[in-house]
C-alpha cells in the first residue's frame, strides 16, 4: 500500500479488471504497511496516508467484490509483521505501536530491536523485536482480529524475520537470552546459541499466529514470505549455510515440517538486470 492500487473504490474496480484479466484468483491485499490499518474494523490506529479516501474500508470492498466475482476470487490479507514505522517524526496518534512501545518507552516498555551497535533504524523503518512475547502476542492480535471481522480467505505474513544478524539486542530480549543460557554481557551477532535463539522467538511469533488463525477459523489459510537467496540448498549443510538461516534467521523449512504455515511463498522477485540483484538471486 505505498502505491496506488487499493485506496479509493475506483481504484478496486480497476484492480478486479486486471485481475480478472490476468485469469488470476487471489489478491494478496495488504492491510497493515507500518503498524497502521488500512481496513475499518481495527485494533490499530487508521493509517495516516492520505491517499486512502475517508471512511473507505478496502478490504471490505474487495472481499463483497471478490465473493461476487464469477468465479470467486480468493483473498489474502497481507500483513507487514516486523516493520511498524518509518518516518523521522512519529505517528500522531499516541496509541500507535511506535508511540506507545518505542524508544521514548523505558526499557521493559520498549518493544524495538536494535543493533548490537544500538542502531534502532532498518533502512527507514523501526522494527519490533521477535524476543519481545507481548510484541509477538500483540502482532497475533491484530491478524486474529482482522479473522474475527472479515470474510478472508488467508493471511500473508511478510518481514516475519530479523533484518540481520547483528539485529535482536532489544535490552529484554538479551536479558531472556541470558537468563535462559546462564550468560551475561552482550552475545556477538555470529555466536551459534545466540542466533538459535533468536530463529526460535520467530518461529514462536509464527506458531502463535497459526494456533490463533486456526482456533477462530480452520478453513484460512496461513502463508508467509520466504527469504531464497542464493542457489538452491541440496543438502542439510547448505540450508544451514543459507542466508536466511543465518541473516533474516528465518527457518521456514521447519515451519513447513511441523505445519504452523499451509503455505510458503518464496521472495523471488530479484531483478537479473540489476548486477547486485542477480548476483542475490543466482539461476546456475
Amino acid at each position: 500500500m505505498f502505491h496506488d492500487g487499493a485506496k479509493t473504490p475506483a481504484q478496486v474496480d480497476q484492480l478486479f479488471k486486471d485481475v480478472q484479466a490476468s485469469n488470476a484468483n487471489t489478491i494478496f491485499l495488504q492491510v497493515r504497511r507500518r503498524g497502521d490499518a488500512y481496513y475499518s474494523k481495527a485494533l490499530e490506529p487508521k493509517t495516516e496516508d492520505s491517499f486512502l479516501q475517508s471512511d473507505y474500508d478496502p478490504l471490505a470492498d474487495v472481499i463483497q467484490k471478490a465473493d461476487s466475482a464469477n468465479p470467486k476470487i480468493q483473498v489474502y490479507a497481507w500483513f507487514a509483521m516486523m516493520p511498524i514505522w518509518n518516518k523521522t517524526t512519529a505517528p500522531k496518534d499516541s496509541n500507535h505501536i511506535f508511540n506507545a512501545h518505542g524508544m521514548s518507552q523505558p526499557s521493559e516498555n520498549n518493544w524495538l530491536s536494535k543493533t548490537n551497535s544500538g542502531s534502532y533504524v532498518s533502512g527507514s523503518d523501526y522494527v519490533i523485536d521477535p524476543g519481545r512475547p507481548d510484541a509477538a502476542n500483540y502482532t497475533r492480535d491484530v491478524i486474529q482480529h482482522v479473522v474475527n471481522n472479515y470474510d478472508v480467505d488467508g493471511i500473508q505474513m511478510d518481514l516475519v524475520r530479523y533484518m540481520g544478524e547483528e539485529w535482536g539486542y532489544n535490552d529484554v530480549s538479551v536479558q531472556r537470552y541470558n537468563q535462559a543460557h546462564g550468560k551475561t554481557g552482550i552475545p556477538q551477532p555470529d555466536d551459534p546459541k545466540w542466533k538459535q535463539w533468536r530463529r526460535d522467538q520467530v518461529n514462536n511469533m509464527v506458531r502463535k499466529i497459526y494456533t490463533s488463525v486456526q482456533s477462530v477459523k480452520p478453513s484460512v489459510t496461513v502463508s508467509a514470505a520466504m527469504i531464497a537467496r542464493g542457489d538452491g540448498p541440496k543438502t542439510v549443510e547448505d540450508w544451514n549455510s543459507s542466508s536466511n538461516m543465518n541473516s533474516a534467521l528465518q527457518d521456514w523449512r521447519s515451519w513447513l515440517e511441523e505445519g504452523s504455515i499451509d503455505l510458503a511463498i518464496p521472495m523471488n522477485y530479484f531483478r537479473e538486470y540489476d548486477t547486485t540483484q542477480k548476483n542475490i538471486l543466482k539461476t546456475g
